[in-house]
């Protein structure tokens, strides 16, 4: 199998990148680092600057400062054919008068690699995707799960520093674009390929990225480990955009700085702290720290006599929401809930999970 080569140092340097729209900034000075053969994913909602982002680095919007480097090599200024990237679009921008070979041998031929050399090149990447059987085959012919693999084929196919994935599965249904995620995930990674991946969708971020850049009206939120983005959220915006959770008041009263403990809603509840807690803070209650029963069923419950506001049968999960004492407060069980709204229901906080914010 080809393994595209890696840069040395950064794959890709995007060093305090802006981009304005008349007063509306769309790109606020973000800096973010992508190494050879990571998979950076680019997350947020819409307006956030990503596909703005994305766009710069691929030469087809201009940035208005900064400097943006792959394999060390500035490209602001230069056009896309200039540019050592290759970008796979959602709507996959295929050719319908050329066949899936042709499709993927489009690209080495731009570039002026000899029609014999591209052909054999086009069908080892159809090979690498699972469709050199349809090499032959017509576009229009193709499901959408067999577009997106000629579009990754022709990205791939010549090799670039860094692959940029512009919603490659937005178009596809939900169980295909799931299947596909891990799919690409792996194909990329076996590939050794730098990846920058734009999506709106948590999931597919979580899925496929070794590191995730939030993004939030221009500006970068966040950039780490899926992981440590969902346990340890640096802003409220990460916090509440990245899964479900509940933000409460705490006014602190004991415990030391890593290990906090505050009072909320009447209860003593342990926190996590990566910075010194202040007298009060804002916790973020994540619904798996939270197990609700009925009322008298747990042992020390962090709250008691609390009223259950509504309860959600998802079928594999249950969605709750708690009133405790006004403040309403997620959880989540599994299976049916087995609870009624209005009961009156007990909720325990697992201990030392709550993050400060």
């Amino acid at each position: 199998m080809t393994e595209i080569a890696a840069p040395k140092g950064h794959a890709l340097d995007i060093d305090r990148v802006s981009k304005s729209y008349g007063r509306f900034r769309a790109v606020d000075e973000v800096s973010l680092t992508v190494e050879p053969g990571e998979i950076v994913a680019i997350l947020g909602p819409s307006g956030s600057g990503k596909t703005t982002l994305l766009g710069m680095v691929g030469g087809r919007i201009a940035a208005d400062a900064g400097d943006i480097r792959i394999a060390g090599r500035s490209i602001v200024g230069l056009p896309p054919e200039k540019i050592d990237a290759a970008t796979v679009f959602q709507d996959y921008a295929l050719f319908p008068h050329l066949s899936v070979l042709e499709n993927v041998g489009f690209g080495l031929r731009v570039r002026g690699m000899a029609k014999a050399e591209a052909k054999a090149r086009a069908l080892e990447m159809l090979e690498i995707v699972g469709l050199a059987a349809l090499a032959d085959r017509a576009v229009a012919q193709l499901s959408g799960g067999q577009r997106q693999r000629v579009a990754t084929a022709r990205a791939l196919a010549v090799h670039p520093g860094v692959l940029l994935l512009d919603e490659p599965l937005g178009a596809l249904d939900r169980q295909i674009r799931g299947r596909l995620q891990e799919e690409l995930a792996r194909l990329l990674r076996s590939l050794h390929v730098t990846a920058l991946l734009v999506t709106h969708d948590q999931e597919e971020a979580f899925t496929m990225a070794d590191r995730i850049a939030v993004m939030h009206g221009g500006k970068l939120e966040q950039f780490g480990p899926p992981g440590e983005l969902y346990r340890w959220p640096a802003t409220e915006f990460v916090a509440t955009f990245l899964g479900n959770g509940t933000i409460v008041e705490g006014r602190r009263v004991g415990g030391d700085d890593e290990s906090p403990v505050f009072e909320v809603a009447g209860a003593q509840v342990t926190a996590r702290s990566r910075r010194q807690p202040t007298a009060t803070a804002r916790l973020l209650l994540r619904p798996e720290q939270v197990a609700v029963g009925p009322a008298g069923s747990r042992p020390a419950p962090t709250w008691s006599g609390c009223r259950l506001a509504a309860a959600v049968d998802t079928g594999s999960t249950s969605r709750l929401t708690v009133d405790v004492g006004g403040v309403m407060i997620e959880a989540i069980g599994l299976g049916s809930p087995g609870l009624a709204p209005g009961q009156a229901v007990d909720c325990t906080v697992t201990s030392g999970e709550p993050v400060v914010l």
